[in-house]
């Protein structure tokens, strides 16, 4: 009898142990969550501020200069601290006119000759993944619309092609307008 209850001892143990492995392992998938939504809110933030830095940057380069440019090679090194139109994470940077944000198919039209529409350049950037995109929609411009093409605001993008956007940032209204 002695022997029969030492085993239902173990037996217990046996039962506690997999009842707090369990509880851990629900736990750490919590956190897993936690953890990748932390990381998703660090990129994004992270890109925000480059965004805000091209958009000093282009800002000084057209007091400078008097004048507007759509070549990103302008602003690099002098204007903003980069010295690579090549993104860590994310693509390649670009600038681009209103006429060609329009050609994209995320702008309304710009006409120099009213003063209806205000004509800007804008900051490109390619293969930006939804979650992010998401998380820049909302932070510029309030609104969300999941994988569907934004054309309006502050920050725009195309429709997702195999889950990243292109991703186009305003920067400054023209100088150039009549």
């Amino acid at each position: 009898m002695f022997h029969h209850l030492h085993s239902q001892k173990g037996a217990m143990f046996g039962l506690d142990a997999r009842i707090a492995l369990a509880i851990f392992g629900g736990l750490s998938v919590v956190a897993g969550a936690a953890i990748i939504s932390a990381v998703t809110e660090t990129s994004t933030n992270a890109l925000a501020t480059e965004f805000d830095n091209f958009e000093k940057g282009y800002i000084h380069y057209q007091l400078a200069n008097a004048g507007d440019t759509t070549t990103i090679g302008d602003l690099l090194g002098t204007y903003v601290n980069k010295t690579d139109a090549t993104h860590q994470k994310y693509g390649a940077w670009s600038l681009i006119a209103d006429d060609d944000l329009e050609t994209a198919g995320v702008d309304e039209s710009c006409d120099d000759s009213t003063s209806a529409v205000d004509c800007a350049t804008w900051i490109k950037l390619t293969a930006v993944p939804n979650a992010v995109v998401e998380e820049l929609e909302t932070l510029y411009d309030g609104t969300t619309t999941p994988g569907a093409t934004s054309t309006s605001g502050t920050f725009r993008y195309t429709a997702a092609s195999s889950g990243v956007h292109d991703v186009f940032r305003k920067l400054s209204r023209q100088l150039d307008q009549n």
